[in-house]
């Protein structure tokens, strides 16, 4: 008797589990059904076009910041959380990074007494760009820096992208030589030739160069001469390509 009350008991209690753990899938089966959204991908589309993208998925649009990015159309997004093919249940909110058309302000950098090589380093990492470059007689350095025809002191704020002008000095140096022809040397080669002739390094341009470390100059300024036109202290303006 015991013993039939015993199984009794016990299939009754797995048949109870069994619906309790069917019962509980079904739940969450109809649970996830009404609420999972693949979230869409909006990276890319103008700030309006995906806000209606996520309304139409019972998503909520969120602008927290605005960043410049250089070659982004003003209202673009350009990031988004959660990311695009994320499953969110109905009404989350997804947080999205829209470009601004406002580049931001920076300050230019001290030029002045630096090479045009290292003038021109310095302001691409401040998002800068190299001017127009007028020569004149003195050290053979940056003398002057200049944005619209004015000259400006160091940390002036001016728009990220635009360009500074420079005035470098043409040299101390006396003796004129030859321009060198340096078109097909690697810079390392055309370096040493142009300090061995008392020249300096100018102005550096790389085109369509994808490995710097094999480019060849294919122009320089001024051009080469046989006969002496240039005065030791001066310097020459390279351009690269592969």
């Amino acid at each position: 008797m015991k013993r039939g009350f015993l199984g009794q008991f016990l299939i009754a209690l797995a048949v109870m589990g069994v619906t309790a753990f069917i019962l509980l899938k079904s739940l969450d089966l109809y649970s996830r059904h009404g609420n999972a959204i693949v979230v869409p991908h909006v990276v890319d589309l103008q700030a309006e076009e995906a806000i209606n993208k996520l309304d139409d998925e019972n998503l909520e649009a969120v602008i927290t910041d605005s960043l410049y990015q250089d070659g982004k159309e003003p209202g673009v997004v350009l990031e988004q959380n959660p990311t695009g093919g994320e499953e969110v249940k109905k009404g989350r909110k997804i947080y999205l990074l829209v470009s601004t058309g406002n580049p931001p302000m920076v300050e230019v950098p001290e030029l002045r007494d630096l090479s045009m090589r290292e003038a021109n380093a310095l302001l691409e990492t401040k998002g800068l760009k190299l001017g127009k470059v007028t020569k004149k007689p003195g050290p053979g350095a940056v003398l002057d820096m200049m944005h619209k025809g004015k000259s400006i002191p160091a940390k002036t704020k001016i728009q990220k992208g635009m360009s500074v002008d420079v005035v470098i000095g043409t040299g101390m140096g006396g003796e004129k030589v030859p321009v060198p022809d340096l078109k097909g040397m690697t810079r390392t080669e055309a370096i040493n030739l142009l300090t061995s002739m008392g020249l300096g390094l100018g102005f550096e341009k790389y085109e369509n160069v994808k490995d710097t470390a094999r480019a060849r100059i294919t122009k320089q300024y001024p051009t080469a001469t046989d006969e002496p036109s240039i005065t030791t202290g001066n310097v020459v303006d390279l351009w690269y390509g592969q």
